[in-house]
C-alpha cells in the first residue's frame, strides 16, 4: 500500500515586511540610536574615584576611555557599541539607571551605574537618532530583535496563519486553501 499526505509548512524566515514595521511603529523607542560614550571597569570603587578626578578636571573622559577603561562594550574611543534601547536594556540591571543613561543630554555624565559585566560611566554624545523604519538596515535590526526577543509574536503569526488555513480547507478544500 501506498500512503500519502498533504502538508502545508510555514518558515519563519518569512515573516512579511509589514509585520515587522507593524511591530515597529507600535515599539519606536527599543530603536532610537542613543549617542553614548562609557568609561567600564570590574570594580564601583575606581570608577567612583576617576569620575571624582574627571569631576575635580584632573583627567578628561577621553583620557579615562584611553588609560583606565577596561573597553568592555565600547569601541577604543569609548563609543558604546550597544546603543539600542533594546540592547542597553540588557545590558543595564537597574531600570532606574537605564532611564538615566538614556536621557543623557550632550556632555553630560551618568555617574557610576551597575552593568551586566561590571561597572560603567556613561557620557552623553549628542542627539539620539530616531528610527527609519523605511531603512533595509533598520528593519534588518527589527527583525533581529524580532527573533531574539520577542519569537513568541512570530510564531502566534504564524499559528493563526495555520488555523486560517485549516478553516478555508474544511469548507473549500486542501488545494483550494
Amino acid at each position: 500500500y501506498q500512503r500519502s499526505f498533504d502538508m502545508v509548512s510555514f518558515s519563519k524566515t518569512e515573516y512579511p515586511e509589514a509585520e515587522l514595521i507593524s511591530f515597529a511603529n507600535a515599539n519606536p523607542d527599543l530603536f532610537v540610536k542613543h549617542n553614548l560614550s562609557a568609561i567600564t571597569g570590574d570594580d564601583e570603587a575606581s570608577l567612583k574615584s576617576i569620575l571624582d578626578q574627571i569631576n575635580k578636571n584632573e583627567i578628561t573622559f577621553e583620557d579615562a576611555v584611553s588609560n583606565l577603561s577596561t573597553l568592555r562594550t565600547t569601541e577604543e574611543n569609548g563609543k558604546f557599541k550597544n546603543n539600542f534601547k533594546y540592547q542597553l536594556k540588557v545590558i543595564l540591571t537597574s531600570e532606574d539607571d537605564l532611564n538615566t543613561v538614556l536621557n543623557l543630554k550632550a556632555g553630560e555624565l551618568s555617574g557610576v551605574v551597575k552593568t551586566a559585566s561590571g561597572y560603567a560611566i556613561f557620557r552623553g554624545d549628542g542627539e539620539n537618532t530616531p528610527a527609519d523604519f523605511t531603512d533595509e538596515a533598520m528593519l534588518k535590526t527589527v527583525d533581529t530583535y524580532m527573533n531574539t526577543y520577542e519569537t513568541g509574536l512570530i510564531e502566534d503569526y504564524y499559528i493563526n496563519l495555520a488555523q486560517d488555513f485549516a478553516a478555508d480547507a474544511v469548507t473549500l478544500g486542501f488545494d483550494a486553501a
